[in-house]
């Protein structure tokens, strides 16, 4: 604010001494953004006195640079979030980083105003869901950037704000689409505004829905061509009164309807028509108003025509309008009309006061106004002018005192007249729809219209062969040196010259809209990116996703950008950057001669590809690829990482809230495909990191990731919603430094399946209920229920779990996978939702052994932040070494027989024990094991008869769970303890604890425990090791000299491993057969609870061992799983298989 002033000036010393309050109204003529950027960082008084109003806390971010937002988002947007009252962003990106994970918005607690412009439609559903948290919300304005072909979801969570008082929605549909609101809620919205098409036919059902409306606005309320059968019925809107319509064929007899029905309270009535001479009868609409609107006291009638009715014909029909009646209510109307001959345009308006902001002008018509009751005063109301053919004369013409904006059709030759009728001066944004301007017009437009910000051209004549001249021009140099436009939109497919030329001329451009010529895309495109130093925005209209993978190549290849985001909204493509410190060592000395002006040559930039070396035969399927098939084609190029993260995006879009519905995956990383862009660009410098590198893995929910991630860790509890950690979980540390790409995160049953009893597996409140890709409803298992689903049917090229007893084995088992629940103290557990120090583990999900062996020598290891694995052996083995296709042979193996092999105590079919025994006999033997049957643990009674488990896990819980909640950084639901969390659930039970998943009764038994060193606690812990390991599982390995233990991977196997810490693999062994009984009850019905056993469902066989024998297992599992091929023995049903594949990807470029 001081640079032009010398340090010890009087003025500088002056307006420092000034009061706050003298300072807080001099704010109040500035523009928020203004008063950040001018004055937050010159003192901590300013800053200060920016914080401590309001001023801070009402934010327009409408038009702001990446680095501005940067500081503002830090310094303002983060520390003060619970106190922002009012918010405005149109820029896609800004909204993505302030709101991504959408669960952010829950922050912002106490806003009043959202204005949301320029959003997508699949972001709003995913935010709009989370509103109903924010109790202070009383105005939201949506602004829908893409095409909608559903408007029901929208109004559905908008209605369900008990608190919103308006609501303004601007989006795009289809003419025809008709919805469903049926299933909408009553809400409390009382002035709406619909800024879009808006069927006829679906009007009735949602008026029913809005008791309380008091003004409503549609400005494109879409008929038929033919008149509509559809009679409304009479819905009571007493506090109606106020309404808005522009109409598209609705007959006039159907408005009639509407009126006598819906409006008969309102005071006043606006109608724009267009090309409908019924609505010009006087005595029709005299009829409606003294029979059915008895207290109507303003009407506003306006009908444009261009039609094959003249001029004069619109002039004898308005004659109704002249009556004693309209005088009376002193109610007048204009007619006003092209005065060319061969013109048919024209409108008839009401007057007196004319009360919209948008006036259609015609020059040659102003003066053939008829029936004229208007004055100068009349005017003051319009602020946009829309201007039609061109001045002829020097006849007299209204003036608009307070137009901002100006839209010119078809006309040229306006310059000596635009002043007569507006004062340019105050113009801030120009449009031309006109053909006939060529370039030198639109120049000398320019410089007399000052203080222009927006210009947006749909035409205009440009001829290439005079570009020199009109540079030379005195006008050029002019308007380069006054013109303050900073938003340039073209709706026009421009080449190379044209963008520079506007580039250069607009030097203090921030957002550039434009069209361009594909034969020179990429010339266009690196003249563009290179000069995007000087934008804050850009956005390239037309373009397809093959164009968005270049453009990122280009970026990253050069290093363009220190950070800039990228997305491409139905076939627009947005940028949004900040540009490299090495900007300067970019191919060109000058970025403003990046094109040669007399060649058009451009100097480029590297975009280097080398071609694919495989055909589209030779892409692995993705429902079966491996790690490695993924890693070869990466090394060949056939595709690249986000190739694979594209094709995976589109394969969870398919099935998970799609089709057959699966809820597998809770949330995709917004950072997904940047780490995609990175893992490659390493690869095409030669580096990779691990056979793990540009690989996409999903991670359980109650795996800890960065909060720059923007994705969520909530153990599928809305009560975590936006909670931060202090950083990534160690095993998401490790996988990142390992290249692999974190794809999103999995659905599981609520806390792990540790809330309560008899809640359904894979249920939770914020997840929904996951089911089984292999019987429709089908129960797959939990708590790990959405890694294994995906894993399954190729979501991901691999999946984590967690594991406390059998959430990691069942549901792989039940899902055709191959999963290692590790010894507790392998993995890190270091920021995992916890349940029990003594028996969580994490472990890979895999479609075989040798991608969950590649995972495991990834996130094993030592972590000083989990001193469980301060035990383990110093060096952790390279467990891919140990796939051994011989590993069987001379193995001795043990099989566990009472109660692991009890169908009727462990739930499953006898059809398992058949396939078990039959695996025993044809292929274990076969590949040279030692078979030792029975080899029974002494303790399986005992154990199976203990609640020391339950005991030791719910002492455990509650110390966990309350040192977990207390170090997260930040959690706007406010739980810090267990009783915190027992309390939320109570207070939103409609969420968390509907009918049939309706308790927590494991939540309190915890809570009612004391402390660790509670003599009960230590008993238990001494027993279930006891049971399990010493006495049980290394008991049995040392009796009968044994490698491993064996049993069906369902029911009571996994305890004994649980309870001891120790290991187990399993392995797909078989398919319930199509004559499995499905056993189901009223409550399964009534409830909608997923159903087990039933055909089709796979089932799996279990390798266990001591403490740290994952070496051991992973090589007789490996053996087991290569001798059977069990996996491709069976499949889901057909619509639980994405058909999506890499190669619709790789086609596409």
């Amino acid at each position: 604010m001081f640079a032009d002033l010398e340090p010890d000036t009087s003025f500088r010393s002056c307006f420092e001494s000034l009061t706050n309050e003298l300072i807080y109204k001099i704010f109040d003529y500035l523009d928020v953004n203004d008063i950040y950027f001018g004055f937050f960082y010159l003192n901590n008084r300013f800053q200060n006195l920016y914080l401590n109003s309001d001023i801070g806390y009402q934010l327009n971010l409408s038009n702001i640079s990446k680095r501005d937002f940067q500081s503002y988002h830090h310094d303002v947007l983060k520390p003060n979030h619970d106190q922002i009252k009012i918010l405005h962003l149109s820029n896609p990106f800004t909204i993505d980083l302030i709101f991504c994970p959408s669960h952010l918005i829950i922050n912002f607690i106490q806003i009043e105003k959202l204005i949301l412009d320029n959003i997508s439609s699949k972001y709003l559903l995913n935010i709009l869901k989370y509103l109903i948290h924010l109790p202070q919300l009383y105005s939201l304005n949506l602004s829908i950037i893409d095409y909608i072909d559903n408007l029901s979801p929208i109004f559905l969570h908008i209605f369900c704000l008990t608190k919103l008082k308006s609501c303004q929605l601007t989006y795009q549909v289809e003419e025809d689409l008709l919805n469903d609101f049926t299933q909408l809620e009553q809400s409390s919205i009382e002035y709406l505004i619909i800024n879009s098409h808006f069927r006829y036919e679906s009007l009735q059902e949602f008026l029913l829905c809005l008791p309380k409306l008091r003004h409503l606005s549609m400005n494109s309320l879409i008929g038929s061509d033919h008149p509509s059968k559809i009679e409304f019925a009479p819905i009571e809107l007493k506090d109606l009164k106020s309404v808005s319509l522009e109409l598209y064929s609705i007959h006039f007899h159907q408005l009639k309807n509407l009126i006598t029905n819906c409006f008969k309270h309102i005071e006043k009535l606006s109608v724009t028509t267009f090309n409908d001479s019924t609505y010009l009868s006087g005595k029709q609409w005299q009829q409606i108003i003294s029979s059915s609107l008895p207290n109507l006291r303003i009407f506003d009638l306006q009908n444009n025509y261009n039609s094959m009715w003249n001029k004069f014909v619109y002039a004898w029909l308005s004659t109704d309008f002249r009556s004693s009646f309209w005088k009376d209510k002193q109610w007048f109307f204009q007619h006003c009309y092209n005065g060319e001959l061969k013109s048919n345009n024209g409108i008839f308006f009401s007057t007196n006061p004319y009360r919209r902001k948008d006036y259609q002008f015609y020059w040659n018509g102003d003066h053939n106004r008829t029936n004229s009751n208007m004055n100068q005063d009349d005017y003051k109301s319009v602020h946009n002018l829309f201007l039609h053919d061109a001045p002829n004369g020097n006849e007299p013409v209204s003036y608009f005192p307070n137009v901002k904006e100006i839209t010119i059709y078809h006309c040229d030759s306006i310059l000596t007249s635009l002043d007569r009728i507006l004062p340019l001066h105050q113009v801030n944004k120009l449009v031309i729809d006109s053909k006939k301007f060529r370039v030198n017009e639109i120049l000398n437009l320019i410089e007399v219209t000052p203080n222009l910000k927006t210009f947006q051209l749909f035409y205009y004549s440009f001829d290439e062969s005079r570009l020199k001249l009109i540079e030379e021009s005195e006008i050029y140099q002019s308007v380069i040196n006054k013109n303050k436009i900073e938003n340039f939109q073209i709706i026009h497919c421009c080449s190379l010259k044209e963008i520079s030329f506007f580039m250069n001329l607009f030097p203090k451009l921030k957002s550039f809209e434009t069209g361009l010529s594909k034969k020179e895309f990429i010339f266009i495109i690196q003249y563009l990116l290179l000069n995007m130093a000087h934008l804050n925005f850009l956005c390239i209209k037309h373009l397809s996703e093959i164009y968005l993978d270049k453009i990122n190549l280009l970026i990253e290849s050069n290093n363009l950008f220190k950070d800039y985001s990228i997305k491409l909204i139905d076939d627009d493509l947005f940028l949004w950057c900040i540009a490299s410190l090495n900007f300067t060592d970019l191919p060109s000395d000058n970025l403003s001669d990046v094109v040669d002006k007399d060649s058009a040559s451009v100097k480029t930039l590297s975009l280097e590809q080398s071609a694919p070396k495989c055909s589209s035969k030779d892409l692995p399927n993705l429902y079966d690829a491996s790690i490695k098939e993924l890693q070869d084609g990466l090394k060949k190029n056939c595709f690249t990482s986000v190739d694979l993260v594209n094709a995976y995006i589109a394969r969870i879009d398919e099935v998970n809230l799609k089709g057959p519905t699966l809820h597998a995956v809770i949330e995709i990383s917004p950072s997904a495909l940047k780490a995609a862009i990175s893992a490659d660009t390493l690869r095409k410098s030669g580096k990779v990191l691990s056979p793990l590198h540009g690989i996409p893995i999903l991670l359980k929910d109650n795996i800890a990731t960065r909060c720059e991630d923007g994705m969520n860790t909530t153990a599928g509890s809305f009560a975590l919603l936006g909670s931060i950690t202090q950083d990534d979980s160690t095993v998401a540390e490790k996988l990142r430094n390992a290249g692999a790409i974190i794809l999103g995160k999995t659905a599981l049953s609520e806390w792990a399946n540790f809330r309560g009893f008899n809640i359904p597996n894979g249920w939770s409140g914020r997840g929904g209920q996951a089911t089984s890709p292999f019987y429709p409803q089908g129960d797959a298992c939990g708590s790990s229920t959405g890694s294994a689903i995906a894993s399954s049917i190729g979501l991901a090229a691999a999946t984590l779990g967690t594991e406390t007893d059998g959430s990691i084995i069942c549901p792989s088992n039940r899902n055709n996978v191959v999963a290692i629940k590790p010894t507790v103290g392998l993995v890190s557990r270091n920021l995992v939702i916890p349940i029990s120090q003594n028996q969580d583990t994490v472990g890979p999900i895999c479609r075989s052994v040798a991608d969950a062996a590649a995972m495991l020598t990834i996130i094993a290891g030592r972590d000083s932040a989990d001193n469980y694995t301060l035990s383990q052996p110093e060096q952790v083995p390279c467990y891919t070494d140990h796939l051994k296709k011989d590993g069987l042979k001379g193995a001795r193996i043990g099989v566990l027989r009472h109660i692991f092999t009890n169908s009727t105590f462990n739930g499953y079919p006898d059809y398992v024990i058949t396939e078990f025994n039959n695996t025993i006999e044809y292929v274990f033997k076969k590949l040279g094991a030692i078979i030792i049957d029975p080899a029974d643990l002494e303790t399986a009674d005992e154990l199976a008869a203990s609640d020391s488990e339950l005991t030791v896990l719910t002492f455990d819980f509650k110390y966990k769970i309350n040192e977990y909640l207390s170090q997260l950084k930040s959690i706007p639901s406010g739980v810090r303890t267990l009783q915190d969390l027992i309390n939320y659930n109570n207070i939103h039970a409609d969420v968390e604890m509907p009918l049939g998943r309706d308790n927590q009764i494991l939540f309190l038994m915890a809570q009612n425990t004391t402390n660790l060193q509670d003599p009960i606690y230590l008993n238990a812990l001494n027993t279930s090791r006891n049971l399990g390991g010493r006495r049980g599982i290394d008991a049995t390995l040392k009796k009968y000299n044994l490698d491993a233990l064996i049993a069906p991977s369902e029911g009571f196997t996994t305890t004994p491993a649980a309870v001891a810490g120790y290991p187990i693999i399993t392995v797909p062994l078989g398919f319930l057969p199509n004559d499995t009984q499905v056993m189901t009850d009223d409550d399964t019905n009534s409830l909608n609870l997923p159903v087990w056993p039933a055909p089709n469902f796979p089932f799996g066989i279990s390798f266990m061992g001591t403490a740290y024998s994952e070496a051991k297992l992973i090589e007789l599992a490996y053996c087991y799983e290569q001798a059977t091929l069990n996996r491709k023995k069976g499949q889901p049903f057909k619509a639980a298989i994405p058909k999506s594949q890499l190669s619709d990807i790789v086609h596409r470029k």
